[in-house]
């Protein structure tokens, strides 16, 4: 990520993670292996502030809060999106975001922490308590 907010993408593409829109990604080979910059950021004239790239999907947030995902996003819906798409959950106040390799987790301004996505391995920090997806974010709970 540049100073400006501008994220810089390689690597694979097979489920749309670079966020080039599906047009791009049919044209292309499914690995780009030289920097490109995203131009399909749809921030409403905000800022990037933060991202982080999962195993086939990334999680960005905004100077506004704002998050949007792209890529493989089984745990929300049937298909992958190849365009970031903000997410429409009335999250509050959020300043940094993680991935990991199927499951996203937001950190507001007050501390607390959300996770989303697919339970394998413990990685919500839910425990028993949830199904095997998560669609939509819950707060982990303070220990």
């Amino acid at each position: 990520m540049s100073s400006h907010g501008e994220i810089w993408v390689w690597g694979r593409n097979d489920y749309g993670q670079l966020g080039m829109g599906f047009e791009v990604m049919r044209m292309r080979e499914f690995c780009v292996h030289y920097p490109f910059l995203m131009r399909n950021l749809p921030m409403e004239g905000h800022v990037l502030r933060d991202f982080a790239c999962g195993d086939h999907h990334i999680v960005a947030v905004t100077s506004a809060g704002a998050i949007y995902e792209w890529g493989d996003r089984q745990y929300f819906e049937p298909t992958s999106i190849t365009l970031p798409s903000r997410y429409q959950e009335g999250l509050k106040g959020i300043w940094k975001v993680a991935a990991g390799a199927s499951c996203s987790f937001a950190l507001s301004m007050d501390g607390s922490l959300y996770s989303w996505g697919r339970k394998s391995s413990g990685c919500l920090a839910l425990g028993d308590s949830c199904d095997d997806w998560v669609r939509r974010p819950v707060q982990i709970p303070r220990p």
